[in-house]
């Protein structure tokens, strides 16, 4: 076992020694999810403690688990923090050690399951550098770094053997509360680890009872024992968040359950180069699925395709018995088919077909672990080591038969293509991370956003958070508002530097009420903004705004309000923003011009409108009821659970062939259903019924909000007045109100049912009417 770590350590060094001696100078990714874990973890240890996170989502913050920040590293630097101290750099080296030395204790890990497997010494340990190397989770490196721990599934699973092999009631009990608190720590790494502790025993549990019924009295026992422990570190963690967490309104769908799973080629193919083109091209495989890369290497596939052809010989001899109960040994027997369900499930069977999609509905819980793909990696370790006793049992088979030289020869084969593909793969994960020095610029080791300010006469002091342009806002699975890449990287180093917060979001199932407050801030002049009230003090926003991108519409307006620009910075410009730059007045100036001129305008039913014209489209959907008596301005609103919901189709009213004014078409959608926000498409179809233009446009992306409610607008550029208009909106359980088509020169107003006067479809703040 000393040598066999000893030559994994080796193998590390040799592809990324300069890394592990030098671990405070490299950040394995330099973007995206990955430097959110670093930013996340730094910030929290140098600014935080308890269970709070005040880095982002400002003035809220969030609770540390919900950033994929490690916080159970995080906790122990704190520990170590107050009696050592502990810099920046330190950080992010204890967490860069942390991922690469994970595979380590994998090693032993992987061993002993394959010794207690039956599998021969010699060719166990070299085997077991090949599954460890090759670990899907390796994949991680490249973003999700909490999840690049290839020690993880081989620890759960060799707690549960030794569970079934304890053979008495208190060794149960003692295996059991290893297995159950190693789990809840491992969910303090990331909570997937907690569906993978209980889709294995669980699995286990229920081949096992099959496997057992009416041979064994007691064929229960083990089973519940195996149950027992998937569920009980599950209840646990799930009591403890109850208690801890104060949020009540996390998101319950969050996307991607049917869209980030494992497939075929993402399992059962290669997944890096040179290997992954060939394989597609000779076998036209479709292209494999990231959050499913799992790939079992070719040994362990032509292994599977043995068995396969094994088993049609077992049932040509009418022998089933020996597939359903295999002889192999007990660490095997009913875990290798237990794997094969969640194989399955992690490829989002029976799900991703459509008569057994509203089974999802019945899970609430799963829908949590959108990315099912991860699972794979249960059935990557369990059939790996499957596999090498399958060689194994051959060899001996053969140096039975006299023929030992041949069997050395299958298993050198073996071990060569298996350790070829494992090369192959962690050179391409560290190929980027081992570029990456990068680790002072983005730390701050030389004050850059410090100087920069001070440069200028000003010091972070002066600023209560930093207003990251392009904004973000991901997390709250209502909107998916991405940052680009510089306003990623250089707010989340602004704030290092600064110690300042982010008053932007990048987390985990965050808020929905409160990702709309700070959405709220980009509404237009005509929705007063509530946010700001609630900030700690009156001290301005210091804005970082990349030079090097476009700025939407909506932060050109934030900007023009009264920001005023301080100096720049290398790729941004930092501004000052007071906070009355969200005051608005606007409300009340459109109010007292309606009351002083309502005389004057054109009376159209409930409506008002500046002057006469082409017709209005203004729907409020009185007849139709969503639940809770939802609406916007006033009763009723559309709706529908699935996939379409029509809300407009048809000519608009008194168009002729002489207007040449286009029109501005929108429509408020609630942000508080239990599903992520609909998609719109608008279509302009001629008098041969050919469409002549067309928008597609998710309303995730929208920032104007009012209320719960958020708003979706186009522009309309009528080619013919006898073409016909279609709205139609896609997604689950949407609730949408107050279409509106009006001429873009015409402002129409009306009431809602509290008598606050509506601006084109923009409720304004006035006394009952």
């Amino acid at each position: 076992m000393a040598v066999l770590l000893l030559v994994h350590l080796v193998l590390l060094f040799a592809r990324v020694g300069e890394i592990l001696l030098h671990p405070g100078q490299y950040l394995f990714v330099p973007g995206g999810d990955g430097l959110k874990t670093y930013f996340s973890i730094v910030y929290y240890v140098l600014y935080d403690h308890g269970l709070q996170f005040t880095g982002m989502h400002y003035p809220y913050g969030e609770q540390f688990i919900y950033t994929d920040g490690f916080p159970l590293l995080a906790w122990a630097l704190k520990a170590w923090q107050a009696v050592f101290g502990i810099s920046p750099a330190g950080i992010v080296a204890s967490l860069n050690l942390a991922v690469l030395l994970s595979s380590l204790p994998a090693t032993p890990l992987v061993y002993a399951l394959l010794r207690r497997s039956g599998v021969g010494r010699w060719f166990g340990a070299l085997v077991t550098l090949t599954i460890v190397f090759l670990s899907p989770q390796f994949h991680r490196i490249g973003g999700h770094l909490t999840l690049a721990l290839p020690f993880v599934v081989p620890l759960l699973w060799y707690l549960q053997v030794r569970l079934t092999e304890a053979g008495t009631t208190r060794a149960r009990a003692r295996w059991m509360g290893w297995y159950t608190l190693t789990t809840v720590l491992l969910a303090l790494i990331h909570p997937y680890y907690l569906l993978h502790a209980l889709l294995l025993p669980f699995a286990t549990a229920v081949v096992m009872a099959l496997q057992q019924l009416r041979r064994e009295k007691t064929w229960w026992q083990l089973p519940a024992w195996l149950v027992a422990a998937g569920l009980t570190p599950l209840v646990i963690f799930r009591v403890i968040t109850l208690l801890l967490d104060p949020i009540t309104d996390r998101p319950v769908n969050p996307y991607g359950l049917l869209a980030y799973h494992a497939n075929a080629a993402s399992v059962f193919g290669p997944v890096v180069e040179p290997f992954s083109k060939v394989f597609q091209y000779v076998f036209h495989t479709e292209d494999p699925i990231y959050e499913g890369w799992a790939y079992v290497g070719l040994p362990v596939v032509i292994a599977l395709v043995i068995a396969v052809l094994r088993m049609v010989g077992y049932l040509w001899r009418r022998r089933p018995g020996l597939i359903g109960r295999p002889v192999l040994p007990r660490t095997l027997r009913a875990t290798v088919w237990a794997v094969v369900p969640i194989l399955l499930f992690s490829m989002a069977w029976p799900f991703i077909f459509a008569p057994f999609a509203h089974l999802l509905d019945l899970m609430p819980a799963i829908k949590q672990f959108r990315a099912l793909g991860r699972f794979a990696w249960l059935f990557y370790y369990v059939i790996a080591v499957w596999a090498a006793l399958q060689y194994w049992q051959l060899y001996r088979l053969l140096r039975m038969h006299r023929l030992a030289k041949f069997g050395l020869t299958m298993l050198g084969a073996v071990l060569l293509v298996w350790g070829v593909e494992a090369k192959y793969q962690i050179e391409a994960i560290t190929s980027p991370a081992i570029k990456n020095e990068i680790a002072s610029g983005f730390l701050g080791e030389n004050e850059g956003y410090s100087n920069a300010l001070a440069s200028v006469g000003y010091y972070s002091s002066r600023y209560q958070a930093i207003l990251p342009l392009p904004y973000f806002s991901l997390g709250s699975e209502k909107f998916g508002i991405e940052p680009t890449f510089t306003s990623s990287v250089e707010s989340f180093r602004a704030a290092l530097h600064l110690h300042l917060p982010l008053a932007a979001t990048m987390m985990s199932r965050t808020s929905i009420e409160q990702t709309l407050r700070l959405l709220e801030l980009f509404s237009s002049d005509l929705t007063p903004k509530s946010l700001p009230a609630t900030f700690p003090d009156q001290r301005p926003l210091l804005i970082v705004a990349s030079s090097v991108d476009s700025l939407r519409p909506a932060e050109k307006a934030l900007l023009r309000r009264g920001a005023r620009l301080l100096t720049t910075y290398e790729k941004v410009k930092l501004y000052e923003l007071p906070l009355s730059a969200f005051a608005t007045v606007r409300p009340q100036q459109e109010a007292e011009w309606f009351a002083a001129h309502e005389g004057q305008l054109v009376k159209d039913g409930p409506l008002w409108r500046t002057q006469p014209g082409a017709g209005i489209v203004w729907q409020t959907f009185g007849g139709e009821q969503a639940r809770g008596e939802i609406s916007f301005t006033r009763p009723g609103a559309a709706h529908s659970q699935k996939d379409l919901l029509s809300v407009f189709e048809g000519t608009l009213p008194n168009a002729v062939a002489t207007d040449t004014a286009t029109y501005e078409l929108s429509i408020w959608a609630y942000a508080k259903t239990t599903d992520w926000l609909p998609a719109f498409t608008y279509q302009q179809f001629g008098p041969d019924g050919q469409p002549v233009e067309q928008v597609n446009e998710s309303l995730n992306h929208s920032t104007e909000i009012s209320g719960n409610w958020a708003r979706y607008s186009t522009i309309i550029h009528l080619r013919n007045p006898a073409n016909k208009i279609a709205v139609q909106i896609y997604g689950d359980d949407m609730i949408v109100d107050d279409l509106l088509i009006r001429p873009r020169s015409t402002n129409v107003y009306w009431f809602d049912t509290q008598g606050k006067l509506v601006f084109n479809g923009f409720p304004l703040h006035l006394p009952p009417h």
